[in-house]
């Protein structure tokens, strides 16, 4: 549904906020952890959560966007709902 809307113009895949926040929401800590360099403390994940949700808003956009379109190939790759 996101790439028929992107196709269409609708969206901004990358501005849009829609896959950011669905991995910000869905992915496990261990995952979310493992994206941004090993353990991260209960705050620490809880805030790169939210920056992932929001993820053009902040100063490291680029890692954080980096993470999500990462997270959006692995899933296409191994044939995961995205």
């Amino acid at each position: 549904m996101l790439v028929k809307l992107w196709k269409a113009g609708y969206i901004n895949l990358f501005n849009s906020n829609n896959l950011g926040a669905k991995y910000a929401f869905s992915l496990s800590d261990s995952e979310i952890s493992a994206g941004f360099g090993g353990d991260l403390s209960t705050d620490e994940l809880v805030f790169t959560r939210a920056k992932l949700a929001i993820a053009r808003f902040f100063p490291d956009a680029q890692e954080l966007i980096g993470f999500i379109a990462n997270e959006f190939i692995k899933r296409v790759a191994d044939g995961q709902a995205l």
